[in-house]
């Protein structure tokens, strides 16, 4: 599935992360890597993150589907207090993203610059950002950072930056219920954390060196009747999601390296 592209064209930024986006639906591979971009010589910087405002119930497994079938039992289910379809991801972010932000610094592929010295330059109180919208979806950012969707703005942070090139990265967080249902009434399965991850990097030359689409699930499950899920047993097993889809995006990176 893998394709490795040592000459990767420019397109615009919004575009490309709709297309990133887009694969959740239409389930192809992603993967584009310049290898000449990466090794132990290379910096990049981290400038812009942005994640889905919610939880949400990502189907029947690690596919690319989003949302999937629902039943009596898992609609009654939905009304406990701590039970639900989606829940605000605010809190899950907070939680995950210093552990992604890890993984990325102990990777061999690149070296990171630290997220003080990028938030803190003043390369990055210049630069302008926009809105974290795209098409009719709306993203949360973390404070601090901002969102950029022009080319121009992100090649010059890159120089400016002086660094061999910049990171723009989404995340999602969900669940997945995997089980039998009996029809439409009652669903009983198992239930795991799960974290999709897009990213890709510009070359201070405006080129894209790499570009990714990766989605794990929690090694551990917990049982479920009704594919609704019960937050507070599952916010455990996003946050190993987490790690496990940082991980495995930048052993992908290594692999094809």
């Amino acid at each position: 599935m893998n394709k490795i592209n040592k000459g990767l064209r420019t397109v615009s930024l919004k575009g490309l992360l709709f297309v990133v986006l887009s694969f959740e639906f239409f389930g192809c591979s992603t993967t584009k890597i310049n290898p000449d971009a990466f090794g132990s010589s290379k910096t990049y910087a981290l400038v812009s993150v942005i994640y889905n405002p919610d939880i949400n119930y990502f189907g029947g497994g690690k596919g690319f589907t989003m949302g999937g079938g629902t039943t009596a039992s898992g609609l009654i289910k939905a009304a406990g207090k701590n039970n639900g379809y989606s829940r605000d991801a605010q809190e899950i972010f907070k939680t995950t993203f210093p552990k992604v932000l890890k993984a990325f610094q102990s990777t061999k592929s690149f070296k990171l610059l630290p997220e003080r010295t990028v938030l803190k330059s003043e390369a990055y109180k210049r630069a302008v950002g926009s809105k974290p919208k795209i098409l009719w979806s709306s993203f949360n950012l973390p404070p601090g950072y901002k969102y950029f969707d022009g080319e121009n703005t992100i090649t010059k942070l890159a120089r400016d930056l002086h660094v061999d090139g910049v990171i723009i990265m989404h995340i999602a967080y969900g669940y997945t219920f995997k089980g039998v249902g009996f029809f439409g009434l009652v669903s009983a399965g198992t239930e795991r954390g799960a974290v999709r991850i897009n990213l890709f990097a510009i070359n201070r030359e405006g080129k894209t060196v790499w570009q990714d689409f990766y989605i794990e699930e929690s090694t551990e499950s917990i049982g479920a009747v009704g594919e609704s899920a019960d937050f507070e047993k599952i916010h455990p097993l996003i946050i190993d999601a987490a790690i496990k889809s940082a991980t495995g995006i930048l052993d992908n990176l290594e692999k094809n390296l």
